[in-house]
C-alpha cells in the first residue's frame, strides 16, 4: 500500500538513490510511474508493504517502508534495487553508483568522485561549512540530518 511520503512515521526505513546527473520533467515524470507501478504492489512474502516515495531536486529519490506493519524482507529489498537498474538502463541515468559524493554549489548540485571530492575540499575557501548530501540515513527521521555542513557529516573525515 502507498501513501503519501509526509504519512510516513518517522521510524520508516529509508533509501536514498541518488542519480549521477540531474533528471528532467518528462524523466521524473516515467520515475514517478515505475515506482508507483512498483511501490502499489510491493511485498515480502506476499504481504504488502507500507510505501511511500519522495523526489527531490530532480536528483534523489527516497523510498521508506513502515517497518511496523510488514517489514520488508531481503527479496523485496532485492526487487526495489532492480526498479532502479531498469530506471538506470530506460533513462541512462545511475542510480547505484555509491562513488559520487554530491554537495551543494551556488548553481545547484555538484557530484563529484571521492578523490576528486578530496582534492576539492583541499582547495575549498571554507570546506567544514560545505554542505554535502549525506546518503548514509537509514530512516526518515533522518533527514534532517541528509543535507549537512561537511563537518558535521562523514565527509569530515577528508576536510584538511
Amino acid at each position: 500500500m502507498r501513501i503519501h511520503f509526509d504519512e510516513m512515521p518517522e521510524n520508516a526505513r529509508l533509501w536514498v538513490y541518488q542519480a549521477n546527473k540531474p533528471f528532467d520533467d518528462q524523466q521524473e515524470a516515467v520515475i514517478r510511474e515505475k515506482l508507483e507501478a512498483f511501490l502499489d504492489q510491493w511485498a515480502a512474502h506476499g504481504a504488502e508493504l507500507t510505501t511511500a516515495y519522495e523526489i527531490l531536486y530532480q536528483r534523489f529519490v527516497f523510498i521508506a517502508v513502515d517497518e511496523k506493519s510488514v517489514p520488508p524482507s531481503g527479496c523485496s529489498i532485492d526487487a526495489s534495487v532492480r526498479v532502479f537498474k531498469e530506471l538506470n538502463e530506460l533513462l541512462e541515468i545511475d542510480f547505484l553508483d555509491r562513488s559520487l559524493i554530491t554537495y551543494k554549489t551556488e548553481d545547484g548540485i555538484g557530484e563529484l568522485n571521492i578523490p576528486d571530492f578530496r582534492e576539492m575540499l583541499k582547495n575549498h575557501s571554507n570546506p567544514e561549512e560545505l554542505i554535502v548530501f549525506n546518503n548514509l540515513i537509514g530512516k526518515k527521521s533522518e533527514m534532517l540530518n541528509w543535507e549537512v555542513k561537511a563537518k558535521d557529516s562523514w565527509h569530515k573525515q577528508w576536510l584538511p
